[in-house]
């Protein structure tokens, strides 16, 4: 982020997008709807705000989000990038049996 045309927008894409959504999930905001759409969320070991994985999830609700932990990441688990699209493709992989096997 240190190239100022890369480092210019973080800060508007934050105060935007990334605080309000964080607020409305550590609000609740989510907490009554279903996600329709099967979700893989990956959280850094080493990211503190990896122990709000499990708020919003309660009986019935988030039957579609997967949360994983990734080992030896923080909190940008692109840092990781061959474990991270490893997941990914494997999460993408395992729909796509699901799928294929439906229908």
């Amino acid at each position: 982020m240190a190239p100022p045309e890369r480092a210019a927008p973080a800060p508007a894409l934050y105060r935007t997008m990334l605080v309000p959504a964080f607020m409305a999930i550590i609000t609740g905001a989510y907490a009554k709807r279903n996600f329709s759409v099967r979700t893989l969320v990956i959280v850094g070991a080493a990211d503190p705000s990896g122990t709000l994985q499990g708020m919003g999830h309660h009986p019935g609700r988030g039957r579609n989000i997967t949360t994983e932990t990734l080992p030896g990441a923080g909190h940008f688990v692109d840092h990781r990038p061959g474990q991270t699209a490893a997941r990914a493709l494997r999460f993408f992989e395992e729909e796509h049996g699901r799928t294929t096997a439906r229908g």
